[in-house]
């Protein structure tokens, strides 16, 4: 599998379904917006078909290491945690 890009210290968004583009872009859309104490996700995003319908194991394979230590990434695929009637944040 390709690698992720090294985003150094920004957790990438990785892109795991491409069958939809306009739910694709409303997730950015929310991801952008700034919480109540007016944070924003720092996010490095990854929209590369290459990562379609990766698994856990194989994404985890695709980090590169780098000097910052580790990395969180956080990967969206056609259902999502409001799917499953629970909320990811």
């Amino acid at each position: 599998m390709k690698k992720l890009p090294d985003t150094r210290s920004i957790s990438p968004l990785v892109r795991l379904d491409f069958t939809d583009q306009a739910a694709w872009e409303r997730l950015l859309a929310a991801v952008g917006q700034a919480s109540g104490e007016g944070v924003v996700a720092n996010l490095s995003l990854v929209d590369d078909p290459a990562f379609e319908e990766a698994v856990p194991k194989l994404l985890r394979a695709a980090v590169v290491p780098n000097r910052f230590g580790p990395m969180v990434f956080f990967a969206v695929g056609r259902r999502s945690p409001a799917d499953r009637g629970t909320r990811s944040w």
